[in-house]
């Protein structure tokens, strides 16, 4: 268990307890920044990651840094005792990159250029995003990497998605020539491509399937996930070299998912293959309680399976990295946990092997498209009302239940 072990040589072993907060949202209202400290240490909070949505905060300009914002967050959790999980922005990309290298902009599969405005919409290949995102990530691991308040690394967000464009295609054909041995007809074999008459004669008449469904290639679209997995992987890698380099005692996990709408394992990527790259399992747990298609008794046997299987990936406890205190934002009907459902289902995962009861998010976002999603602290910035006082018990709860942090 090398990361736990890690974690737990150097610091107290106990629950993590807190969720992602965006301080970069609200440094036009300092004010609000020193009332979180207060209200981290009142809501029975001890952990926090920083920093997954702050590249354009943190690189303003191209070559222009501002970390002294983020120096004081980090020191203020310290300052009470509180853990830091340092997140690296590759996630969302900042404007002025989108505009200035328009080659990181994924394409889809209709061959269509995104344009920039939503998150993870970069592509995994393009040279000078893997190159951007290395640098933040030197000066990141630099500036940070003696600080005590430090816990881990959380590398980029919910890493998923693929892109068509041409330089991935580049990249596609040379995994299939070397997954096939550079055996041409061995692809035909293999996709059963005289079908409809989809033989290849050449290389570059390989590309990444535009159809989906009934009507695809399946062998081509099979090897095509297993491409994307890979090429997910790979970026992976390459965006951890310098915190492994200068950082080789703060482990590294990165949040896998599920498919929200079945709760089943997320499909898109092989997280088998995947968790072998991690020192830490972590994943975020977003079940419809309440729901009018299934009991919560049916929903709970997903999550109870979904724990398993991500705890199974390392054999050691997992981390719970996000989860709401109350409700989501992207249901048709958004429904607020009913009283208890909170610690019920909180501790359901720390019965499955969870080290942690993390939350989507700190404080409620005040405007674009999260700002009807749960938070520990709402719009009212109120102590007062059900969910604040649903995550202080959460947090009385884990702190009797400490002595069986990182065991099996």
């Amino acid at each position: 268990m090398k990361g736990l072990e890690n974690i737990y040589a150097t610091r107290e072993k106990r629950f993590l307890h807190g969720g992602d907060y965006f301080p970069e949202q609200w440094l036009h209202l300092p004010e609000y920044l020193q009332e979180d400290i207060k209200l981290m240490q009142i809501a029975n909070t001890n952990t926090f990651s920083i920093g997954m949505f702050a590249w354009s905060r943190l690189e303003p300009e191209e070559g222009v840094y501002d970390f002294e914002w983020l120096d004081e967050v980090i020191d203020r959790i310290h300052s009470f005792g509180g853990n830091v999980i340092l997140a690296t922005p590759s996630g969302a990309k900042p404007s002025w990159m989108a505009k200035k290298y328009p080659e990181i902009r994924r394409v889809n599969n209709r061959r269509e250029q995104e344009l920039q405005g939503r998150r993870h919409n970069h592509c995994f290949t393009a040279p000078i995003y893997r190159e951007k995102i290395k640098m933040i990530n030197r000066k990141l691991a630099e500036r940070y990497q003696n600080h005590p308040a430090i816990l881990m690394w959380h590398i980029s967000n919910e890493y998923s998605g693929e892109c068509h464009c041409n330089l991935c295609q580049e990249a596609f054909r040379l995994w299939v020539k070397n997954r096939y041995n550079n055996d041409l007809e061995a692809v035909n074999v293999a996709w059963w491509a005289t079908f409809w008459s989809h033989r290849y004669s050449g290389w570059d008449e390989i590309e990444s399937p535009s159809v989906l469904g009934e009507d695809a290639m399946h062998g081509l679209t099979l090897d095509w996930q297993r491409f994307v997995t890979d090429q997910t992987i790979d970026f992976y890698k390459e965006e951890i070299t310098p915190l492994r380099e200068l950082t080789p005692h703060i482990p590294i996990t990165t949040n896998f998912m599920a498919d929200t709408a079945d709760l089943i394992p997320f499909q898109a990527l092989d997280y088998s293959k995947f968790a072998e790259h991690v020192d830490l399992i972590s994943w975020d747990a977003y079940p419809a309680w309440h729901s009018d298609t299934q009991t919560d008794k049916e929903l709970a046997v997903k999550v109870g399976f979904i724990d398993d299987l991500y705890r199974s990936l390392k054999q050691q406890p997992f981390y719970i990295m996000e989860s709401t205190p109350s409700l989501v934002n992207w249901h048709d009907v958004n429904k607020a946990k009913r009283p208890g459902m909170h610690l019920l289902s909180s501790l359901q995962h720390v019965a499955h092997g969870s080290d942690s009861v993390m939350y989507f998010q700190w404080r409620k976002s005040r405007g674009a498209s999260e700002k009807f999603h749960g938070a520990v602290v709402d719009h009212d910035n109120s102590t007062e009302n059900r969910v604040f006082k649903d995550v202080q018990e959460v947090g009385a709860y884990l702190n009797k239940l400490e002595e069986v942090v990182g065991t099996n």
